[in-house]
């Protein structure tokens, strides 16, 4: 059985490659919900993997912002990216099949950005 650590890993693993996913599109200008989608996926698998760090069970969400909330008393530096997230609720799973949502590049940026961010502060925790 895994530990805790590898579990953690194994999430980040997902997370880097959902990165990778986005920053290889970016530069396309095109299909920047999709780069959201991809970012907003690398958080919550970030976040997870420090739940999962601290042992805690977490529900089956796509909620960024309650991953968050769950997190933070383990992790109260995560505060910071707390203003932040409310950009990638829209894109995570439900926001895929919106016909109606389109970011902005400025939008996709600041999302892909943030997402760098909290992937290197799970990866930090390691």
């Amino acid at each position: 059985m895994k530990g805790l650590k590898d579990a953690a890993q194994g999430l980040l693993t997902k997370a880097k490659h959902d990165l990778h996913a986005a920053d290889t599109v970016l530069p396309t200008n095109e299909a920047l919900d999709v780069v959201l989608f991809h970012a907003q996926q690398a958080v919550e698998k970030s976040l997870k993997s420090l739940l999962i760090l601290k042992g805690i069970n977490y529900p089956l969400t796509h909620d960024v912002d309650e991953l968050l909330e769950l997190a933070l008393p383990d992790y109260p530096q995560l505060g910071v990216f707390a203003p932040e997230t409310d950009l990638l609720g829209t894109y995570s799973v439900a926001g895929r099949y919106d016909h109606q949502v389109y970011p902005s590049l400025e939008e996709a940026r600041a999302g892909l950005a943030l997402a760098h961010r909290v992937y290197e502060y799970a990866i930090q925790q390691l």
